[in-house]
């Protein structure tokens, strides 16, 4: 998996398939990585945003989940985070 996201020069989706993955391994350092990359390679994936916002909620890093959460408003401002 991680070579074919290395293949894949400009689509985030293997990156976020990646993230995907280590994030349910129990990986969410290399998940967040993942996901990172993603965004590197398309700023407004709004699914790679989500998954990087759930992992700091769920890891308690409240203040780098505050600006994933309004990285996705000010890519959907209608986007609404249920608890």
């Amino acid at each position: 998996m991680r070579q074919a996201a290395r293949l894949c020069e400009t689509s985030p989706q293997p990156h976020n398939s990646l993230g995907t993955f280590l994030n349910a391994m129990g990986r969410k350092d290399d998940a967040l990585l993942a996901f990172r990359e993603a965004i590197n390679r398309d700023p407004d994936d709004i699914s790679s945003w989500h998954a990087i916002v759930t992992i700091f909620k769920e890891t308690g890093r409240h203040d780098e989940e505050e600006e994933g959460y309004a990285n996705l408003l000010r890519l959907q401002p209608s986007y609404y985070w249920w608890d």
